[in-house]
C-alpha cells in the first residue's frame, strides 16, 4: 500500500512539474509572437562584428567598454547573471547608460537568472531600463 501512495505521489510530481514546463514554453511563446514581427523580412537587419572569447575576463572587459561607448542604444541577453560583483558593474554601467538617455534592454534567462533579487530588478528599472526574462 505504502508502494502504491508513494508511486501516486511521484506521479502526481511529475505530472505538476510536466504542467510548469508546458507553461513556461506556452508563455514564452506568447511573449516572442507579441514582441516579434510575424515575417522574416520585417525584421531590420543590423551590420556589427562578432567576436570570440576565451576568456570571461577579456570578453567582460570589452563587453564593458563596448557599453560605455554606447551612443544610442544597448541589447544585451544572457543566459545566467547573479548577484555578484561582475553582475553589479554590469548594472551600474547600464544604469548610467539608461539614465544618459540611451535605450537599454536586458533580456535574461527565466532560469539562469534566478538568483537575481526584486530590488535588483527594481532598481534596473528606475532609470527606465527595459528588461523581461525568457
Amino acid at each position: 500500500m505504502k508502494l502504491i501512495k508513494r508511486s501516486a505521489v511521484a506521479i502526481l510530481i511529475l505530472l505538476l512539474l510536466l504542467f510548469i514546463m508546458i507553461k513556461d514554453v506556452q508563455q514564452g511563446q506568447k511573449h516572442y509572437t507579441e514582441t516579434h514581427p510575424a515575417w522574416a523580412w520585417e525584421t531590420p537587419v543590423y551590420n556589427g562584428n562578432i567576436s570570440l572569447y576565451k576568456k570571461g575576463q577579456t570578453l567582460f572587459s570589452a563587453l564593458f567598454q563596448d557599453i560605455k561607448e554606447a551612443k544610442s542604444s544597448v541589447y544585451l541577453h544572457f543566459y545566467i547573471l547573479r548577484n555578484d560583483a561582475l553582475t553589479k558593474r554590469l548594472f551600474s554601467l547600464l544604469k548610467e547608460k539608461a539614465s544618459q538617455g540611451l535605450n537599454v534592454y536586458l533580456s535574461v534567462d527565466l532560469i539562469g537568472g534566478h538568483e537575481l533579487t526584486r530590488e535588483s530588478i527594481e532598481q534596473l528599472k528606475k532609470p527606465d531600463i527595459k528588461i523581461s526574462f525568457s
